[in-house]
């Protein structure tokens, strides 16, 4: 049996977990000076907000916990380009021997990495070994496709994730600035005036996606702007997720974020 094991800033539910057979292991927030696990919801921001990566210690107890039961692990881990996480998986693997724990880069994050698991599974369920699943899993992460926006950019400069984004140009003052991520890596796409403006952009992603999930931090923002989303693109799957509080520290404010698997 192939276990699952990958980070909750993928924000999956324990329904997700319990259907695609996924052990979740948390980050750690750091808030107000104070240190707690990841869990789904938002949080009280404060100036000292920012979120550590599970550390090899964590992945090793979850790897080793599996493996004595009989099983091989896949670990499907948050981007690298985003987080050590992938680091510190790979460092808590390598105490196992060959073929018991497989370590993969998703190259994305938040409900990124559940179109991920939800491929892994897929891929197994037509008979694949790990190797044929990983292989599998190279050629569709490529796939997944991430865009929101940021009321401005505090909380990533708060949360010391300004290293990671890649800029086209510089935000402009009192606009918004619109990102993507592909590929593992976040990239700057444009600005716009209003959040209409941003909201429209990220509709407009969409017609090339087959499945969606919105993800929010209120819930009558989240399904408003999935009624928005299914009115200019009816064929696609399209489920609400709601974040986590390691992903709302390091993007900050009112969260609505899309991400999509795109269409072949």
């Amino acid at each position: 049996m192939i276990s699952i094991v990958t980070e909750s800033i993928s924000c999956m539910t324990a329904e997700d977990c319990e259907k695609y057979g996924v052990t979740l292991i948390p980050l750690k927030n750091i808030c107000g000076g104070k240190s707690g696990p990841d869990y789904i919801g938002r949080v009280d921001l404060k100036e000292d907000s920012y979120t550590l990566p599970p550390s090899e210690l964590d992945y090793y107890n979850v790897f080793n916990k599996e493996v004595k039961k009989g099983n091989s692990v896949l670990c499907l881990t948050l981007s690298q380009k985003l987080s050590n996480a992938y680091l510190n998986a790979v460092a808590a693997a390598k105490r196992f021997k060959g073929g018991e724990v497989y370590v993969l880069d998703s190259r994305t994050v938040a409900s990124g990495v559940l179109f991920v698991v939800r491929k892994a599974r897929e891929l197994e369920s037509q008979g694949m070994d790990i190797e044929g699943i990983l292989n599998g899993l190279r050629a569709y992460r490529s796939k997944i496709f991430i865009h929101f926006y940021l009321p401005d950019m505090e909380a990533i400069k708060r949360a010391k994730r300004i290293s990671g984004f890649s800029f086209s140009g510089k935000p402009i003052l009192n606009q918004k600035p619109v990102f993507c991520v592909e590929n593992g890596g976040v990239r700057h796409i444009t600005n716009r005036n209003t959040v209409i403006g941003c909201l429209r952009d990220m509709i407009q992603s969409t017609m090339t996606m087959n499945k969606i999930i919105v993800h929010y931090t209120d819930l009558s923002r989240g399904r408003e702007f999935a009624e928005m989303i299914a009115k200019k693109n009816s064929s696609a799957e399209i489920l609400l997720r709601e974040i986590t509080a390691s992903l709302h520290i390091n993007i900050g404010g009112e969260v609505l974020c899309i991400v999509g698997e795109k269409s072949d």
